[in-house]
Parts: C-alpha cells; sequence; structure tokens
C-alpha cells in the first residue's frame, strides 16, 4: 500500500509540475494583478466558508460538539487566518515566464 501511495504522490507531483516549478525557480518577470481589496476579500470568503462548514456541521450532527458555537468560531479563524496567507501569497507570488540562467537548462 505504501509504495502506490508513494507512487501516487508522486504521479500528482508530476501533474502538477507546471505549478510547483515556482517553489524551485523563482525568477519571473512580472507578479500577479492586484484583486481589488484582495487582502480583505479572500480571507472574509474563507472566514464564510468556515461559517459555513460549522452550520453544516450543527445540522448534521457532525462531531458530537458540546457547543457548535464554539467550533464555529474556530472553524472561521482558522478560514480567515488562511485566507490571509492565500491574500499574502497571491499579492507576492510572481507569474509569467521563467528567466533562463546563463547555463541554458531553464
Amino acid at each position: 500500500i505504501t509504495i502506490l501511495m508513494s507512487s501516487a504522490a508522486a504521479w500528482l507531483v508530476t501533474w502538477e509540475y507546471d505549478r510547483l516549478k515556482p517553489l524551485v525557480f523563482h525568477k519571473r518577470f512580472e507578479r500577479t494583478r492586484p484583486l481589488p481589496l484582495q487582502i480583505f476579500a479572500i480571507p472574509l470568503f474563507f472566514a464564510a466558508g468556515g461559517i459555513a462548514m460549522a452550520v453544516l456541521w450543527k445540522l448534521i450532527g457532525l462531531g458530537n460538539f458540546a457547543n457548535y458555537f464554539n467550533v464555529g468560531i474556530a472553524l472561521t479563524l482558522i478560514g480567515a487566518i488562511f485566507g490571509s496567507i492565500v491574500a499574502l501569497h497571491y499579492r507576492f507570488m510572481r507569474v509569467g515566464r521563467l528567466e533562463t540562467g546563463d547555463d541554458g537548462l531553464l
């Protein structure tokens, strides 16, 4: 099972190579275009997802929590923090063609 899972992970990494290569090769010509109010809109989007998950969990009784309100607050905060990280990453992410080095490897 471990070999199959490792093979699947390797397949996914090769499938998403174009998206993952900025982690290794970060010399790009241009940056992303900023979205209007992205520093607020993206975290609010993920926080709303946390609220929706809390409501869904309450409706179906998932987790058997004593207080779903506290769970909702935690999910909302987690969503807002994750959304802030996504917004900052999107703001400073480089896009476009990779710069070729002098060695001609790219």
